[in-house]
């Protein structure tokens, strides 16, 4: 059971640690709007992107919630709780 538990554990550090993907994603955003030598981005292509990015980061915290109730349930689990 504690080997099962730790992998869960590790799984939910995975999970923690995508949900800093969403401000890689606004990084790489800003460098396009910014810095890119190519075409500027138009409005719409700005708010498409920022809509995905949203869309993406509930999504990563959706998951981790998911993970973190997964762990909370092996714990109630563990201890007989």
């Amino acid at each position: 059971m504690e080997k099962r538990l730790l992998m869960i554990v590790n799984d939910l550090e995975d999970k923690i640690m995508s949900v800093w993907g969403t401000a890689e994603d606004i990084d790489t955003l800003l460098y396009r709007y910014l810095d890119s030598p190519a075409e500027r981005l138009t409005e719409d292509d700005i708010s498409n992107t920022l809509l995905g990015i949203k869309t993406l980061h509930d999504q990563r915290c959706q998951k981790l919630w998911d993970a973190f109730e997964e762990v909370l349930a092996n714990l109630d689990e563990k201890t007989g709780a």
